[in-house]
């Protein structure tokens, strides 16, 4: 059984990822920690929605074949690609998103967890994020992805994350 988390940052997947991990005992694998296993380094997790990762994702799925992970990805992976490049059976996959998130709640949170970025700038970030999340939405939506507005009780998104998981073990 692999999860599958995908989002934007500042929507808590890292934490939720970590949380289910334990909870499970399943690998934390972050898309960081594949896209370095191809030479790529980040200076921020802001920083990197004008390249498009999905190949190498994609070769990382291909070639390793994982199982029992949790994988946390930020918006490297769009949710067609994901459809295209991972079967799916046995396996949980959500999105989190900002959807009807209010530019003044982002920019609070954004503003604490990343000091060093003028307002200005998170701005800018902010209402592309808001953009994307709008979008994946309807790819998710289009693609039978779970979209979960981070707008939800943490321990809401955590229980259906949980109830989709005993499914799949029920199944076995």
């Amino acid at each position: 059984m692999n999860i599958i988390i995908l989002g934007l940052p500042g929507t808590g997947k890292t934490t939720l990822c970590k949380n289910i991990s334990e909870m499970y005992n399943l690998k934390y694998v972050s898309d960081y920690n594949i896209l370095s296993k191809y030479g790529y380094r980040f200076e921020s997790s802001l920083k990197i929605i004008d390249n498009d990762f999905s190949g190498v994702i994609s070769t990382y799925f291909q070639n390793f074949k994982p199982q029992n992970c949790i994988f946390d990805f930020n918006y490297c992976i769009i949710p067609e690609d994901i459809v295209k490049i991972y079967d799916f059976s046995n396996s949980v996959v959500l999105y989190l998103g900002f959807y009807g998130s209010s530019k003044n709640e982002l920019l609070s949170r954004f503003e604490t967890k990343y000091p060093n970025i003028a307002k200005t700038e998170l701005e800018s970030i902010i209402n592309m994020f808001l953009e994307v999340s709008e979008k994946y939405k309807i790819l998710c939506n289009k693609f039978d992805i779970d979209f979960v507005s981070i707008n939800q009780e943490k321990n809401v998104i955590l229980k259906k994350l949980q109830n989709e998981i005993s499914a799949i073990l029920e199944d076995r």
